[in-house]
């Protein structure tokens, strides 16, 4: 080999030798294809379609509950509960989790199972009605019962929210007060108190419909979000409660 040849290998092999492991890493992942970017850049925001799915059954169950219209049974609205409140928002918790949003996640398919299992309250098939013969006392009560866990979830949802936003924190904190009239409704019932059960339900009634304007307006602002509007409606940051030290400022 020339003495030309040996100075050239030796200058490569100098050249490889100075190429630090931060150095080769930082390379490889420039080549990376752009098909590996973040997730949030190549799918759309799903929060939207749950939030539409919960107030396609939300709202107007507020409204039956509230007797407006003449309407006081809930048995018409099996079917929007079970597609728009029950599919509709497992879809959309499902694709939060693989954005890998996980409180989101967890709301949304646990409020989609919800509406899927109410609405097959109201179905004669699936109720379970016929195990119970005359007495329907045991049937309002295990409803009641049912009504009262979900409350202690939407109560740790509403502890999570403060981390979020005002908007966020007032939609729990009213869906949690419907839960816990509901299910005080249903206790009502099963020990015959009729009226005072009429008036709970109503209460309940009220609270899911402060649950509803509430989630319209977190709905309004994703919706606007969406489409680039030049302007952003305040939902309230709450993030920066848990911080030490940190001021809270409302986000436009």
């Amino acid at each position: 080999m020339s003495s030309q040849g040996q100075k050239q290998e030796q200058r490569y092999q100098e050249t490889a030798l100075c190429l630090s492991p931060e150095t080769v890493e930082k390379i490889c992942l420039e080549m990376r294809p752009r098909g590996s970017a973040d997730l949030r850049n190549k799918f759309a925001n799903p929060t939207p379609l749950s939030l539409i799915g919960f107030l396609l059954s939300m709202t107007p169950t507020s409204c039956v509950l509230l007797g407006w219209g003449k309407t006081t049974i809930l048995n018409g609205l099996a079917g929007p509960m079970f597609a728009c409140g029950g599919l509709l928002m497992i879809l959309g918790g499902f694709m939060e989790f693989f954005l890998g949003n996980t409180f989101p996640f967890m709301v949304f398919t646990s409020f989609g199972g919800f509406w899927m299992a109410f609405s097959l309250m109201f179905v004669p098939a699936t109720s379970g009605l016929a195990a119970f013969g005359d007495d329907l006392s045991p049937y309002y009560g295990s409803i009641g019962f049912y009504l009262v866990f979900w409350a202690l979830l939407v109560f740790l949802f509403l502890i999570a929210s403060t981390k979020t936003n005002v908007a966020f924190f007032l939609t729990f904190l009213a869906a949690d007060t419907a839960f816990c009239c509901l299910s005080a409704s249903y206790f009502m019932t099963s020990h015959g108190h009729v009226t005072m059960a009429g008036n709970l339900q109503k209460a309940g009634g009220a609270s899911a419909l402060i649950t509803s304007i509430c989630a319209w307006y977190i709905l309004a602002t994703q919706i606007f979000q969406s489409v680039g509007l030049p302007f952003n409606l305040p939902v309230g940051d709450l993030s920066c409660c848990w911080d030490k030290g940190a001021a809270c400022k409302n986000q436009a």
